[in-house]
């Protein structure tokens, strides 16, 4: 066996070994962002590396540029990521269907979504997962409105303010969500069990609220955080996206308030890439 053979082999049990019972699974979709994962990885691993968590990153990919090749590169060279990569016509339900994917595979006893183009601060995790794993919360909600937050990274003025309007839709339609300052943002935190026996209906961008009104849940506490400045690849946040949003929060509204809609459609997994170097 040559030497580069015998350090890969040595990297992929490596990797098995710290994908084993982790504290965290960190669960970030993406789409095209082959410019930021390594840059992701590398301040998580400094990050968790401080604070001592055991942790996974796994990867839910819609991506048609080299994100997979960078993520299968991450897990030949040790990296604790796992990927399930979805090609054309396998994306059901966006954004929302691939985190619903995600959860259902994450192996940590807390899970944090945060996107993959780093406006959401890796550094922010521990303060995402401290008050599941050590304390009595079972979400927590990364804020961009709370004390400490910031939404300075919002690239347009439209986005500013669809941001502050979405906000107040979901708070009127859903009492669930007004106990966050922020309850249509991308970056949250939960105990898996808040999702135990939960049907979630996967669409869109509002994944979180989803979860806050169909899963169960007593304690949640918002986080500040900075929203970063995108400095590669392009927002994923259109008007098109903008009206997909308010047609499935009027379904959610129906489904959970008159019980009347059709049963929601479950995101498939045959045909899909999985990655897994800890698969037996």
């Amino acid at each position: 066996m040559s030497n580069d053979a015998a350090e890969g082999q040595t990297n992929a049990m490596a990797a098995a070994e710290r994908l084993r019972g982790v504290a965290v699974t960190v669960l970030v979709p993406t789409r095209n962002e082959g410019d930021n994962v390594e840059r992701l990885l590398g301040r998580l691993s400094t990050h968790f590396g401080e604070t001592g968590r055991s942790y996974e990153v796994l990867f839910v990919d819609d991506s048609d540029d080299e994100t997979p090749q960078v993520v299968r590169r991450a897990a030949a060279a040790g990296e604790p990521v796992r990927m399930i990569h979805r090609p054309v016509g396998r994306r059901d339900g966006g954004l929302a269907g691939a985190l619903t994917l995600g959860m259902a595979q994450a192996r940590g006893r807390a899970v944090i979504v945060m996107d993959g183009d780093l406006q959401h601060p890796p550094e922010v995790a521990e303060s995402m997962v401290a008050p599941l794993l050590d304390g009595p919360a079972q979400v927590t909600v990364g804020s961009r409105y709370a004390a400490g937050g910031s939404a300075e990274g919002l690239e347009y003025r439209w986005r500013h303010w669809a941001s502050v309007g979405s906000r107040w839709l979901v708070q009127f339609m859903f009492r669930e969500t007004r106990r966050s300052s922020d309850p249509g943002g991308g970056l949250f935190a939960i105990r898996p069990e808040v999702l135990a026996n939960a049907t979630l209906a996967p669409e869109g961008y509002k994944m979180l609220v989803e979860i806050l009104v169909r899963g169960k849940w007593e304690v949640l506490v918002d986080v500040p955080y900075r929203f970063e400045t995108r400095t590669d690849g392009q927002t994923k946040s259109t008007l098109v996206e903008g009206w997909n949003m308010v047609k499935h929060l009027v379904r959610l509204w129906w489904s959970t308030r008159v019980g009347w809609g059709p049963e929601p459609a479950q995101p498939r997994t045959d045909g899909l890439e999985i990655l897994d170097p800890a698969a037996p």
